[in-house]
């Protein structure tokens, strides 16, 4: 008998495909709650319940295909020499790292000082003028060498804050982290200081530094709704002291949905032209701490980076161009490496195959690929390496085949490359995803936290 017949209707078809199931936590009150990926009209979104705050849904992607399609590139973690913590309430209210951590770091994130000389409208720390909490050197000190116990030979050491350079001992802090052998020594700055003292810009390029400098566009709507005052001067002057001192740059960018999106192809051709900045990293906008009001479904996510790129750079680039970092969980970031000369592109991923990527980073056995062509792209297709000119540029010339007896110097500023990083908020905050977070924030009392854990739930736990 059909359902017509016994008077009972048939249910409406489901508008949601689900992907996955996993756990994440209520924006709100920060409970740890079950919640669903779901394909809805070509858009990922986070699904989820909390008995107090009702269903919630973030967008996660705004492309199915891209999304799903970066698990191939996932591959098993390394573990760190040492945990801090024990694994007792479980993920994510254990870190420190405790062992069900899946990765160890490639990136910790030191928060210097919490102070700036900016009150920007977006801020992930919570950030302003007059707040100060200048961490002592000493203690810095027992946290690089905390640090140091867990990996043994770190990648990237990452300055940061507030503005990092309005710390009083600022040299001295990258003297110390130089004495100590980090490999890649990062300053997230605004460059304000950098911009007003050359001495200081030679100063900090003579440590070996690369200055990840914050760059949102070039309109003077975008620098006020991003960071409340024109700002556009500042960036020149500091790129042009920067230059002349012969530092290596990555534009670090915030990209907010209906602010500066149409500035992304203007941005990687100041890339392009443009000698010593080695890179862009694309941050779409995560709603922690301080922002504007906001739509949890409509926001830029990695694939609108990506596909703005390919439309807004003249066809330099595809968005096949651009491939997930496996360390971390792989749609946390999509990097492109390219060969840059004059008006000619060249991307890495158009000289590879990317089967024998694949099965390199599966740990699959890819017989007719080279030891040193493989470790070349471990070490590109990392977050200790993007954005560092000596590892970009030999790794990326070993992973195509090209001899290594060739003038470094010369081809210095012409491998660039553009990262794409988003990270997480309440709303699309991913257990799995976060387990195997590689870019951890040392905290004073030598944990390391994973970054989105950090934010979304002990910035302002104290």
């Amino acid at each position: 008998m059909s359902s017509l017949e016994t008077g009972i209707s048939r249910p409406d078809r489901c508008s949601d495909i689900l992907l996955e199931y996993t756990r994440s936590i209520c924006p709100f009150c920060k409970r740890v709650i079950d919640a669903q990926v779901v394909a809805r009209q070509n858009r990922v979104i986070m699904r989820k319940r909390c008995e107090e705050h009702g269903w919630i849904e973030g967008l996660i992607s705004s492309d199915v295909e891209m999304y799903m399609g970066a698990g191939r590139f996932n591959k098993p973690g390394t573990k760190p020499l040492r945990y801090e913590t024990r694994a007792k309430e479980g993920c994510p209210h254990d870190c420190g790292l405790c062992p069900e951590h899946k990765q160890h770091t490639c990136v910790a994130i030191f928060e210097i000082i919490r102070g700036c000389d900016l009150r920007c409208p977006t801020c992930f720390a919570g950030s302003a003028p007059g707040l100060g909490n200048a961490l002592p050197l000493s203690l810095l000190e027992e946290m690089m060498d905390a640090y140091l116990s867990s990996e043994g030979n770190p990648d990237t050491l990452q300055l940061s804050g507030g503005e990092p350079t309005l710390h009083p001992q600022f040299l001295e802090i990258l003297d110390r982290a130089k004495e100590r052998g980090f490999r890649n020594i990062v300053v997230n700055t605004n460059g304000r200081r950098i911009a007003l003292d050359r001495k200081f810009a030679e100063k900090v390029t003579e440590r070996g530094v690369n200055v990840f400098l914050q760059f949102d566009g070039f309109r003077l709507e975008t620098n006020l709704a991003l960071r409340g005052e024109d700002l556009r001067r500042v960036r020149e002057d500091a790129l042009r002291n920067l230059g002349e001192a012969g530092g290596n740059v990555v534009l670090s960018v915030t990209v907010q949905k209906g602010v500066n999106e149409d500035e992304i192809g203007d941005i990687v051709r100041l890339l392009h032209g443009t000698p010593h900045i080695r890179g862009v990293n694309f941050q779409p906008t995560f709603f922690v701490e301080r922002h504007p009001d906001f739509d949890s479904m409509e926001r830029t996510t990695l694939p609108d980076v990506v596909l703005a790129i390919a439309e807004q750079t003249r066809g330099w680039y595809d968005a096949s161009d651009f491939l997930p970092i496996p360390c971390p969980y792989p749609t946390c970031s999509a990097v492109s490496y390219a060969f840059v000369g004059g008006d000619e592109v060249f991307p890495l991923a158009r000289a590879i195959q990317v089967e024998d990527y694949l099965d390199y980073f599966k740990n699959v056995s890819a017989p007719h690929m080279s030891t040193v062509v493989r470790d070349a792209l471990e070490g590109l297709y990392s977050m200790s390496t993007v954005g560092f000119a000596e590892e970009m540029k030999k790794g990326m010339c070993t992973a195509c085949g090209v001899s290594l007896n060739l003038d470094w110097k010369r081809l210095e500023s012409n491998v660039k490359m553009i990262l794409v990083k988003p990270f997480m908020d309440g709303y699309t905050f991913d257990l799995k995803r976060l387990m195997k977070c590689c870019v951890h924030l040392m905290t004073p009392d030598k944990r390391l936290i994973p970054f989105c854990a950090y934010n979304n739930l002990y910035r302002n736990s104290k």
